[in-house]
Parts: C-alpha cells; sequence; structure tokens
C-alpha cells in the first residue's frame, strides 16, 4: 500500500508507503530510484520538499528521513526525533520543518492517542509539543492559510468538534471550538488542504467535503 505522494518542481513525483517503500518517479513514468535507509521499515505517511535539493518523509514510530537529491539518486537518512507514534504531515512553514502527529499516553483501558508537533530548525534541532496542559486528538494534516496562519484537523471524538490555528509559524496553538458546519462532524479522521487563493477544503468520513473560502486579510 502507498500513502504518499510529493510532485517535485522538476516534473518527478516521490512516492512512499508501507515497510518503508520510497519511490522516485521520472517524468515518462519510469521508476528512477528506490533507496530507503536499511534502518527505515516502517510505513510512509508524508512528503514534502525543504528546497530543490531536499525533501523530508515521515511515518509511523516517529520515522523521520531526510533525502538529498543528488542526479538521478535520493540519499536517504534517518534523523533522530524524541517522536515514537505516528507522523502524519511534514511541510515547510518559513524556516522551519513543521510535523504533525499523534503520540500514546496512559495504559490498558486509558491509553490514549493524542495530537503532537514537530517543529525543527534547518539544524535539525526539533521542538516537541505535546499539549500536556490540555491534551488534543491526533492531527493527521495542516495548511498555510493566505494570511501566513496555520490551520490544523484531525480526529473528532466523542468531544464537540474544534480545530488548531496558529499565528507564529508553529510555535504555538489555539484551540478553537467549531462553529456552522464544522460543529456538526461526525466522529473520524480528518484533513484539510487549501489552494493559493485563499479555498480551505476539508475531507473526511462517509464522503464529507467541506470548503470555505479565507480572504488575504484573515477574515472568513
Amino acid at each position: 500500500t502507498l500513502w504518499a505522494a510529493y510532485g517535485h518542481g522538476n516534473g518527478e513525483l516521490f512516492v512512499g508507503g508501507e515497510n518503508g517503500v520510497l519511490l522516485r518517479v521520472g517524468k515518462d513514468g519510469q521508476t528512477m530510484d528506490a533507496s530507503p535507509p536499511q534502518s527505515a521499515t516502517t510505513s510512509i505517511r508524508s512528503i514534502a520538499a525543504w528546497d530543490a535539493q531536499t525533501l523530508y518523509a515521515v511515518g509511523d514510530k516517529g520515522t523521520v528521513l531526510r533525502g538529498a537529491l543528488a542526479g538521478q539518486v535520493t540519499r536517504w537518512e534517518v534523523v533522530p526525533t524524541a517522536a515514537t507514534g505516528t507522523l502524519w504531515q511534514v511541510g515547510r512553514v518559513g524556516n522551519q520543518l513543521l510535523i504533525a502527529g499523534e503520540y500514546e499516553s496512559g495504559q490498558g483501558p486509558k491509553l490514549l492517542k493524542q495530537a503532537l508537533f514537530l517543529r525543527c530548525g534547518s539544524n535539525l534541532v526539533c521542538d516537541l509539543n505535546r499539549f500536556l496542559s490540555k491534551p488534543v486528538n491526533p492531527v493527521y494534516s495542516f495548511v498555510v492559510l493566505p494570511n501566513r496562519q496555520l490551520f490544523a484537523t484531525g480526529y473528532v471524538g466523542a468531544q464537540n468538534p474544534y480545530y488548531l490555528s496558529s499565528s507564529d509559524e508553529g510555535a504555538a496553538w489555539e484551540r478553537s471550538q467549531a462553529e456552522g458546519a464544522l460543529a456538526n462532524l461526525r466522529l473520524g479522521r480528518y484533513a484539510v488542504g487549501a489552494n493559493r487563493f485563499g479555498d480551505v477544503f476539508i475531507v473526511g468520513i462517509n464522503g464529507t467535503i467541506l470548503h470555505k473560502r479565507v480572504r488575504t486579510d484573515g477574515t472568513r
């Protein structure tokens, strides 16, 4: 099973999936490279670029990989972090690498999966935010809105739906109760996407697709 795809600016496609699979597909559709590190055997959930020559891939068990493009070869290496749960999305936000995912707390019937964010500088030193003061359900995706604010969605549980937002490139997050159609989401996983024109889409279970236009001045 393949879980992640990223279209690079040079027309190539990078694909990730189960058992650490990482493929580089050329413009002609032919696989050019498939060389993940031997130590990385967990599922890859997301791939994104830092710049024209550097990629990052994240996945299960806190896996973070850095890929350096060298001609038709991609040299992947493991980036050590404090995360141990599934990391669902990676992306560059300003001068930071932002990773969204989950971690486990408690044991037995009290075992819970909760949200975390890793925020890494160019030196790959990462700050780990686990929302210990006010736990948050696992986060599956985030987008950068036209006003440079971050918007994140995840798992909707038994409590009233909420969303996360950040105005400082993910250094701090605000939890807000959902309103309107967002408040009526059913239990399950939800992901968010956006385009440069300010259209935000939330998708999830039972074919749910929600759309919202966010203006560049920050109003909705």
